[in-house]
């Protein structure tokens, strides 16, 4: 039998089956892909959905302490709080939603507008600072009218405050923020914990020991309502393990080497100057105290520095942001001598009874170079050399030297290279020879050049950190040690981390008939009349030594009415160190005068506190 249209029914049964075949193929498709979304990758899609009501909120975890070596407090973090917006979710134009905030705390119309243009973020579903540091008194004003401020916000976050603004900002540095370029280099991990927008360690000790300052971010899950006023959950155990709070670890705790009533007098002896001062334990490598003026303050940089600020440092012509103490390097002129001394009696080319006659100059080939005291200092040994810092008996110890073991010597000391100070870059200095002049200048070394670099002038440059650790190698029995700032680490619960450890870099072989000798005219230089450091440096409460220099900063025969620099390097006891101070004026003429009060100051102050 025939169906219509020449159909047969088993054209039927076909047709019936191929429908059922495609309708379960159809529903295993559908099947599979919805065991897919639910089972497979239900926890994924389950996060998803949880994020579209639940916002991860990071909290910023505290910045830990620093301390001096005393355990006195000289940074610590404080809560400050920023006004946020998301303009889309503000419900008004953006005129209307700024004139409620305006109203409520009395701010300017017109300096909310500009902010709002300079801070807003491009996406404007995306929060951003409208304005910060807000006053306790604003946050409780805002938080009580909320409920009408759609799209506004309040967060707290951690601020650093410094103690003593004044004294040691080049030592702990400053913060700054991150921005987008800096942002883009970091791993997924560091986005994590520097999120775009935060503040870090960008100098000094702040930036050196960022990572176990910083501390780790916590995490909080929080409900938004639809006008993004945040609303806490209730519990969070029954959310995802992404979801779940996380509480921010405070950063570990850092104690400094640094005598804070030694680095606040440093600070004041030097303020209205260009100097440095840099006092550090010969015996351990310590730093005592450290600074450099003039200076800035480094709470101005907590929260993003004011471009006023900003400007006025970078276009002062004194440079306030460059670290004289081991950035900048100077001819160490007359201090110089003590290391030209070693090397005479190292080499075994002077003895400490060899008299020198000083007429007042010294002639060389046709070149005739002056003593500073012109009518000369007569026969001097090498004692009375030291002490009344004759040119003519340390240029004759360079020329029998010649430049070469000269600079060997010199080298042994740690001049001509970095101290390794843990926190900053720092100047290497410079010690000239005929390799460097050949590479610098392609011209043959002069004898004239070697008698200059042995009183301390030429190309001989070193930093007033570099001198304090090479005379104390001299005076400490030949140990070089690495200066160090850090005393001690401290995790949040007290428990240390990394204690003290003195570090040498190398052993100098200097026998007691090298050092004796000097010791003994770099006390004359203090405490005998006649030495140039007798009349301003002279303490009666403990006996310091040490050498004066003045470095000349333009030709003596030069008009200009330009001051030469003054330095000063002391310690004390003389008889066994305790303590070694470096100081260089800038523009302040004679080291025993301009220089070597400061450091008879700071030694009487440390003597003092030991009592």
């Amino acid at each position: 039998m025939k169906l219509s249209y020449g159909r047969t029914q088993e054209d039927f049964k076909n047709t019936f089956r191929i429908s059922l075949v495609l309708l379960i193929c159809i529903f295993l498709v559908l099947a599979t892909r919805i065991w897919h979304l639910q089972i497979y990758n239900g926890e994924k899609w389950f996060a998803f959905s949880e994020a579209n009501r639940i916002k991860l909120k990071k909290i910023p975890a505290i910045r830990g302490r620093i301390f001096d070596r005393d355990q006195t407090l000289i940074a610590q973090s404080r809560p400050a709080f920023d006004l946020l917006m998301v303009p889309n979710k503000s419900g008004d134009n953006k005129n209307v939603a700024i004139q409620k905030i305006v109203d409520l705390i009395s701010w300017d119309m017109e300096e909310a507008s500009q902010a709002f243009e300079s801070e807003k973020h491009p996406n404007l579903n995306r929060s951003f600072v409208l304005k910060k540091n807000l006053a306790r008194s604003e946050v409780a004003t805002i938080k009580a009218n909320l409920a009408r401020l759609a799209g506004f916000s309040i967060k707290t976050v951690p601020t650093r405050t410094y103690q003593f603004p004044d004294a040691a900002s080049h030592v702990l540095g400053r913060m700054g923020e991150i921005d987008a370029k800096s942002f883009e280099t970091f791993s997924e991990g560091e986005k994590n914990q520097y999120p775009l927008g935060t503040f870090w360690g960008v100098s000094g000790v702040e930036k050196k020991y960022e990572p176990a300052l910083r501390g780790k971010w916590g995490m909080r899950p929080v409900l938004e309502d639809v006008w993004g006023r945040e609303k806490e959950l209730p519990s969070t155990n029954d959310l995802l393990s992404v979801f779940k709070e996380k509480k921010a670890i405070k950063g570990s705790d850092i104690h400094l080497t640094i005598d804070l009533e030694l680095q606040i007098l440093a600070s004041e002896l030097l303020e209205g100057k260009k100097g440095a001062l840099v006092a550090l334990d010969p015996r351990s490598g310590e730093i005592l105290a450290l600074e450099s003026k003039p200076s800035f303050i480094s709470e101005y940089f907590v929260r993003g520095v004011d471009r006023a600020y900003w400007k006025s440092l970078i276009e002062n012509p004194d440079k306030p942001l460059y670290n004289r103490a081991i950035q900048s390097a100077y001819p160490p002129a007359s201090t110089f001598k003590a290391v030209t001394a070693m090397a005479g009696l190292s080499e075994g080319v002077i003895g400490t009874e060899e008299k020198v006659y000083c007429p007042g100059h010294y002639q060389i080939g046709r070149e005739r170079k002056r003593c500073w005291k012109r009518r000369g200092h007569g026969a001097v040994d090498l004692i009375q050399a030291i002490a009344q810092s004759c040119d003519v008996y340390f240029y004759e110890v360079s020329k029998r030297l010649g430049i070469e073991k000269l600079a060997m010597n010199t080298r042994r000391l740690g001049f001509g290279q970095r101290t390794g100070i843990d926190f900053a870059h720092e100047a290497k200095g410079l010690v000239p020879d005929q390799a460097w002049k050949t590479s610098v200048y392609n011209e043959k070394w002069m004898g004239g050049e070697t008698l200059s670099v042995g009183i301390g002038q030429g190309a001989m440059l070193v930093t007033p950190l570099q001198l304090a650790v090479g005379y104390a190698a001299l005076v400490n029995g030949g140990v070089l040690l690495k200066p160090q700032i850090l005393k001690e680490m401290k995790q949040p619960d007290g428990k240390p981390l990394t204690p003290f450890q003195r570090q040498e870099k190398a052993k100098v072989s200097l026998s007691p008939s090298v050092i004796e000798p000097i010791r003994a005219g770099l006390e004359a230089v203090v405490q005998k009349k006649g030495g140039t450091a007798f009349w301003h440096a002279n303490s009666s409460l403990v006996n310091i030594a040490g050498k004066t220099g003045t470095a000349q900063v333009v030709a003596l025969s030069s008009k200009k009415d330009i001051k030469d620099h003054a330095w000063f390097i002391g310690y004390a006891p003389s008889d066994d160190p305790e303590i070694m101070v470096s100081v260089i004026i800038e523009h302040g003429e004679h080291g025993s005068s301009g220089a070597s009060p400061l450091v008879k100051k700071i030694i009487e102050a440390y003597w003092r506190g030991k009592s």
